[in-house]
């Protein structure tokens, strides 16, 4: 026979709908400030010192933003052990609740 276990409720009541806020006053205008028009991005696929270098060109509303990194990947790691068998779940919602069922 299967173990249910009741994971409890995860549908609430619909709460009231809240009453508006008021406008926020206006803000002020900006500076212009430099345009981008692209941002461009490459990574390697070479392990050592992480680095970046970001390379500008254009001018005025059209200027680009080229980032090239490397050295972003680690090391390979030692495996790990072997984990113990364990039971997989399944899981059926019912009534709002949601029930992990465990197979014996």
């Amino acid at each position: 026979m299967a173990q249910e276990i009741d994971l409890g409720s995860v549908v609430g009541p619909q709460g009231p709908k809240g009453d508006p806020g008021n406008d926020g006053a206006a803000g002020k205008d900006g500076a212009a400030g430099p345009g981008f028009s692209s941002a461009t991005a490459t990574v390697d696929a070479t392990s050592g010192t992480p680095t970046v270098t970001v390379t500008k060109s254009g001018s005025g509303q059209s200027q680009s933003l080229a980032f090239a990194f490397k050295g972003l990947k680690g090391n390979d790691g030692a495996p790990g052990a072997a984990g113990k068998d364990g039971k997989t779940a399944t899981f059926e919602l019912r009534d709002g609740h949601l029930y992990a069922i465990y197979e014996d």
